[in-house]
């Protein structure tokens, strides 16, 4: 159902898959555009939970975690490029 959204109370119970077929069971999940609008509320429990969860990982897994969000943006921004023929 495009543009709709499902709250259900309590926590995910089955999971999703991510990319790497990992499942994972988040604190929140939000489904849409990262331009989409969203709720002064929504937005501060999204900014409570990524803090939360930085603030729990150790430096090394900080960087580890950035530098592979940076790739996969990289390959990303390289596979756009492609698409729209301005190669690299």
């Amino acid at each position: 159902m495009l543009g709709s959204a499902l709250f259900a109370p309590g926590p995910l119970q089955e999971g999703f898959r991510d990319l790497s077929l990992a499942i994972v069971f988040p604190d929140i999940a939000r489904i849409g555009s990262e331009d989409a609008a969203m709720a002064d509320t929504v937005k501060d429990v999204w900014t409570e939970a990524r803090i939360r969860w930085y603030m729990s990982i150790s430096l090394p897994a900080f960087k580890e975690e950035y530098a592979n969000a940076d790739a996969k943006l990289q390959h990303a921004e390289a596979n756009m490029r492609s698409l729209l023929g301005k190669g690299t």
